[in-house]
């Protein structure tokens, strides 16, 4: 018995959305539960839920906010009635997502009750914000030496500074697992040239995209060619900030669900990966979903997204000075060219290597008890 825990389930991003993903593609793996946090009061993840009902058991336990730290308390409260609910013993318990201090405080106790055989978490995150508390620093030192605690990282670099960080914790404990973000079934075409380059920004409306520049940008340049900005904002104060999108006609402000996500990025030709005062070692959601709906990226050459776009041709790296981009942006390959063709190429060698039974296998492989470190 696998149960997967996503107490992140309720709130606004990527986190639903992804444990779907994950979920459609391990679907026909037996003996696995998603307990998934669902905010009192509100209706918005009613459609994530089905579907995820749809692929599998759910059992699902209230939370007044979309904080991590709630989900992830509670979760654990949670898990220990499902593990006396059960008739079968429970050997594994991966959390999709958690408040990993909380956790490591937590489980100790937690575990007194409840005897599991494997506890992996996915960190997506680096160390540096854990080692600015000496007590937070000891507290998950400790929970990473325990004999069932894995900690997975979303890439290779996450994964090396965190063995870096932690050297007395044995660095098979501390692996990079792949994301998956790419059902076998996603087939779109190649956009089909109409004179304008069409350029997105397709999800979640936040601060750290580069909206505040990109958006004046496209309306001082219109020779650039045409920009989509869709989705709903990330809470009211970047709403707030973000008046130049009040009179852009490129805005569609709305929630997206998966479909309409897929919808809108599949119009565009380019999407804009241009992420600024995040975490670059960090992955990008869509990059995944820009292979889902067979488009290139733009992204700066840095990090995860840069080292991708290097190893897969997946799309243009571009130049990180402001003042340059305009005139880039207005050369870039045309669909139907030959550059545009071979950069589709790149995007079929990233889905091929990021999607179908090799990387199910990996994941499972990492998630289940039989794993052999």
């Amino acid at each position: 018995m696998l149960i997967i825990i996503q107490p992140w389930f309720s709130t606004l991003g990527h986190p639903a959305q992804s444990l779907i993903n994950t979920a459609k593609i391990i679907s026909n793996t037996p003996n696995i539960i998603y307990l998934i946090s669902m905010q009192i009061g509100s209706n918005k993840f009613h459609d994530s839920r089905s579907k995820l009902v749809q692929l599998g058991k759910v059992v699902e336990y209230p939370v007044n906010s979309p904080s991590t730290r709630e989900g992830t308390w509670k979760a654990l409260w949670y898990l220990r009635k499902l593990a006396y609910r059960q008739r079968q013993k429970i050997n594994s318990v991966f959390f999709f997502d958690a408040h990993l201090v909380l956790l490591a405080i937590l489980w100790p106790l937690t575990s007194f009750f409840l005897k599991i055989d494997r506890l992996s978490a996915i960190n997506l995150m680096g160390p540096e914000r854990i080692f600015r508390s000496k007590i937070a620093t000891w507290f998950v030192r400790r929970f990473l030496k325990r004999t069932e605690v894995y900690l997975y990282l979303r890439t290779e670099e996450l994964m090396l500074s965190w063995q870096e960080s932690f050297p007395t914790v044995p660095t098979r404990k501390i692996r990079y697992l792949p994301s998956l973000e790419i059902p076998d079934t996603d087939v779109y075409p190649s956009p089909v040239a109409d004179g304008e380059i069409k350029f997105g920004i397709i999800g979640q409306v936040r601060k750290g995209k580069g909206l505040e520049w990109i958006v004046p940008m496209f309306k001082s340049h219109d020779t650039i060619g045409k920009l989509t900005v869709a989705g709903s904002f990330n809470n009211d104060a970047d709403r707030a900030r973000m008046t130049q999108l009040q009179d852009f006609s490129g805005f569609n402000d709305k929630y997206l669900s998966e479909n309409e996500l897929l919808f809108e990025s599949a119009k565009q030709d380019y999407l804009l990966v241009l992420y600024e005062d995040w975490d670059s070692r960090m992955e990008s959601a869509v990059v995944y979903l820009a292979a889902r709906v067979n488009r290139p990226v733009i992204v700066y050459d840095d990090g995860w997204c840069g080292r991708i776009v290097r190893q897969f041709g997946n799309g243009l790296l571009a130049p990180i000075e402001r003042s340059s981009m305009p005139e880039f942006l207005s050369k870039v390959p045309r669909p139907g060219s030959v550059e545009y063709n071979n950069l589709l190429e790149g995007v079929k060698l990233f889905r091929q290597a990021n999607s179908g039974e090799a990387v199910r296998k990996a994941f499972l492989s990492a998630i289940k008890t039989n794993h052999v470190s």
